[in-house]
């Protein structure tokens, strides 16, 4: 049995122009990155996938700790390091990384997905830090401390997880672990869940 490509292949041919457009328009590109990604699909992707990310954090501010101007404020911010790329040594892999980097963190700070696990660490310094772990690419940990949420990327590290970002390092342990917040050196432990 033949599928609809196969019977109407130039019907299909503008679909498939459309899904590697990105969200912006083209004929308005201003800039070098904006041009690389108007002239690749892989990046026209992401562009689009972000977006919808985007939109989805947007349309709910209340399920992360920002508010919608520090949403508008982290995307602005965000579109400024982006453009550094056109000065990289790779700017296609720089604009990739910037863009999966994006998606992830907005995922995981507004709970696009499932946390994976969870960690309720007492710290000596500050009294509690709650971390959450989602299936994001690249994986991520959001940890809240007082009403500030971080997200951090895990990172190849020989020792084992090592997650970063924001400010924060930290590698998630069983027993004690020291995390790094922004300078500041946390004593925690892990605290089981209460039955």
């Amino acid at each position: 049995m033949r599928s609809g490509l196969w019977l109407f292949p130039t019907l299909a041919l503008p679909l498939i122009g459309l899904a590697a457009e990105p969200s912006f328009d083209c004929d308005t590109a201003s800039n070098p990155v904006e041009q690389l990604i108007c002239e690749d699909e892989d990046l026209a992707a992401l562009d689009r996938e972000l977006a919808a990310v985007y939109d989805l954090a947007w349309q709910n501010p209340e399920a992360g700790p920002p508010t919608a101007l520090g949403l508008q404020s982290g995307q602005r911010g965000w579109i400024m390091s982006v453009n550094d790329c056109a000065a990289a040594e790779n700017p296609h892999g720089c604009v990739t990384q910037h863009y999966q980097f994006r998606i992830a963190e907005l995922q995981a700070l507004y709970e696009m997905l499932p946390a994976t696990d969870s960690m309720a660490l007492s710290c000596v310094e500050t009294g509690q830090v709650r971390v959450d772990f989602f299936d994001t690419d690249p994986p991520t940990a959001r940890l809240w401390r007082d009403d500030r949420a971080v997200v951090t990327f895990r990172v190849a590290d020989a020792g084992g997880e090592l997650y970063q970002g924001g400010g924060v390092t930290f590698q998630p342990r069983d027993e004690a672990m020291e995390l790094n917040w922004e300078g500041e050196i946390l004593h925690c432990v892990d605290q089981p869940a209460q039955n």
